[in-house]
């Protein structure tokens, strides 16, 4: 918990807590491989052609990270241990390099970002988020706004709430009071002191730690190298048509599935026909293929476990807490669909009806929703997510030592693994954004999420509720000062970890959204691109129109869009 420092004085003071466990797995990988970091970036227009001012940037920024202490916190060693320190005075003023103002070409974002996610990290142990302000000559009624934090302070949660919290401020005229920098740094301890047992004895608790882990061995994944000491990120991104995105969401409620279950059998679908494809054309040996088709199939899937931890923590603003309160969870899957005809095209797979009948997928699919809901209602539950932060606090710590086999060719076995367990890949559905990061500001009054709104909310962080509401948009009701915004696009850039490879699906603006992101050091980009628009095609079919016949073939109708593509600085 935290603590006042040994230098805090009456009039300084200054706030220090040890990192925990998954925040110390991730100050790890960022500091020793530069990756983990988060580039959320908001493309925002203005209703009647007015935009903030520089310093109205520079005023919101201080409130926010009033709200949001962590975002002016640094990273110290404190009696040995890795540590969050937070100053008071660190709060008033903007410190050199948190606020970036510039001014580019609108069609120069893109670049701008890759530059940034290639070149030295904008990110340190003293500097752990910053925000850029990008004005565009060619386009005065629309700007860009980027946030860069480190993921041991935010995640997917957290980073929509900040979003929203600065467009909301922003955008108002008006501000709430600032609670007592004590209170907001009470919401935003390690996440091991908001675990609901933790009344229990040191002992049981620590026999729950030590059972709290599932056993796998095994496992495949797609032709890959080890990684290496520079990571590349690289992303792909496809989307479907709103009306086809209700087709396939009305066929999951139809089944009674999530489209997260439909979603990892859609990605092992596409997997398989990915290596299929590779083996039929002499890419992969045989001896790799005949592995592939006897080993079970393991996926990474982070979840937010929020909602998990203590309810009164989470019911008065846990669930959109600037913080990080994700884990993963490693599932398993059934083996790999193939089909046992010869493909009448001696270099491409079967067609999809062949690989693995509709019957079998919506099969498949429940038994996802089955191994899930069983982990999700298992009395250690959250004790076995301990397992992912331990064996992402290993890695990073032994990077040093797989730096020097960098580049060696792995094919699709496991490597360089203490437990010989390989993951395929990582998986999550972000499920719908504009829940939780509306696209209009400021908010109205009575939205749910709006500080001035009576209404209690899991994820309306940083603020007391207000008694009194207070028209915020409307007409002549509009405060000085106020301005009207929208978000008109937005992208979540992932600095990668070494040798990753994360596939996300989201529902914005009822479309659905599927992105990819890589280590383009490890795996090839083209087999990725190729996956990727298996993957979609899979969708379609299975969960679109999967009655009406086979679709034509992804190249022609599954286009891919490569969103990263300024080649690494060396």
């Amino acid at each position: 918990m935290w603590r006042a420092a040994p230098e805090s004085r009456p009039n300084h003071p200054v706030f220090v807590r040890p990192l925990g466990l998954t925040e110390l797995a991730f100050y790890w990988t960022a500091t020793r491989r530069g990756s983990g970091d988060i580039y959320m970036s908001l493309e925002v227009g203005a209703t009647d052609n007015s935009l903030p001012s520089d310093a109205k940037f520079t005023e919101t920024w201080c409130s926010i990270r009033r709200r949001f202490p962590l975002l002016a916190a640094q990273v110290r060693v404190v009696d040995g241990k890795e540590c969050f320190v937070v100053q008071e005075s660190y709060l008033s003023h903007v410190r050199a390099g948190e606020l970036t103002l510039i001014t580019i070409a609108s069609s120069e974002v893109q670049n701008f970002i890759h530059d940034l996610l290639d070149g030295s990290r904008p990110l340190s142990d003293e500097l752990l988020a910053r925000v850029y302000i990008i004005r565009h000559p060619d386009c005065s009624n629309k700007l860009h706004i980027l946030f860069v934090a480190t993921h041991m302070i935010a995640d997917h949660k957290s980073s929509a709430t900040l979003s929203r919290v600065f467009l909301d401020v922003l955008s108002s005229g008006r501000d709430l009071p600032h609670l007592p920098l004590a209170d907001r740094l009470a919401m935003v301890p390690a996440r091991e002191a908001l675990w609901p047992h933790n009344g229990m004895t040191a002992a049981r608790r620590h026999w729950r730690k030590a059972i709290g882990f599932a056993v796998f061995s095994g496992g495949n994944s797609f032709p890959r190298k080890e990684p290496a000491a520079l990571v590349r990120s690289r992303m792909l991104a496809t989307a479907i048509p709103p009306d086809i995105s209700k087709t396939i969401l009305a066929t999951c409620r139809a089944q009674g599935i999530t489209f997260g279950n439909a979603f990892s059998i859609l990605t092992h679908i596409a997997m398989s026909r990915v290596l299929h494809r590779l083996y039929l054309r002499g890419l992969i040996s045989e001896e790799d293929w005949q592995y592939c088709r006897m080993q079970p199939t393991y996926i990474n899937s982070p979840l937010d476990l929020r909602s998990y931890l203590d309810p009164v923590w989470y019911r008065n603003g846990g669930g959109g807490e600037l913080l990080l309160s994700s884990s993963s969870l490693r599932l398993s899957l059934p083996f790999m669909p193939i089909s046992l005809q010869t493909p009448a095209n001696r270099s491409e797979p079967p067609p999809f009806r062949d690989m693995l009948s509709l019957a079998r997928f919506h099969l498949r699919c429940k038994v996802m929703k089955s191994q899930t809901q069983k982990l999700f209602r298992h009395p250690l539950f959250l004790e076995t997510t301990i397992g992912s932060s331990l064996a992402l606090l290993e890695q990073a710590k032994s990077a040093t030592d797989r730096d020097a086999k960098s580049g060696e060719e792995l094919g699709c076995r496991a490597y360089s693994s203490s437990s010989g367990v390989v993951a395929a890949y990582t998986i999550t559905n972000l499920g719908v954004i504009d829940n939780i990061f509306p696209t209009s500001y400021p908010l109205d009054s009575e939205h749910p999420l709006s500080p001035w709104s009576p209404a209690t909310h899991p994820a309306k962080a940083g603020f007391l509720t207000s008694s009194t509401p207070t028209p915020t948009r409307n007409g002549g009701d509009r405060p000085s000062g106020a301005y009207c915004l929208h978000v008109d696009d937005w992208q979540t850039y992932l600095q990668c970890r070494p040798g990753e490879l994360y596939i996300a699906s989201s529902i914005f603006q009822e479309q659905l959204t599927m992105t990819m992101r890589f280590d383009a050091t490890i795996y090839d980009g083209e087999m990725v691109r190729e996956w990727l628009e298996e993957v979609k095609a899979a969708c379609i079919w299975y969960l679109g129109y999967a009655q009406s016949g086979a679709l034509p073939t992804p190249q022609s109708r599954c286009k891919v869009t490569l969103l990263h593509t300024t080649p690494a600085t060396t």
